[in-house]
């Protein structure tokens, strides 16, 4: 994974931690081999955040897809 260059975007639904799994502890591991990974929190949603907050959901994909833009070299 620490070859991927690309900026990665890891979304944590913080609902699951309340029914004890391990979302923060599996994101905070990958992020650690990613060298331009993002993680982002996201508190009273659980894995199925698309499915319980569509419009959130793509509030975040959009902002980080702006924030990181695909050079056209990029290809």
């Amino acid at each position: 994974m620490s070859a991927v260059r690309a900026p990665a975007l890891l979304v944590v639904a913080g609902g699951g931690d309340r029914l004890g799994t391990p979302h923060r502890a599996r994101a905070t591991a990958i992020a650690a081999h990613l060298p331009r990974a993002e993680t982002l929190v996201v508190d009273d949603l659980t894995h199925a955040m698309p499915l319980e907050d569509p419009v959130l959901t793509a509030r975040i994909i959009s902002e980080f897809v702006t924030r990181h833009r695909l050079s056209e070299s990029a290809g």
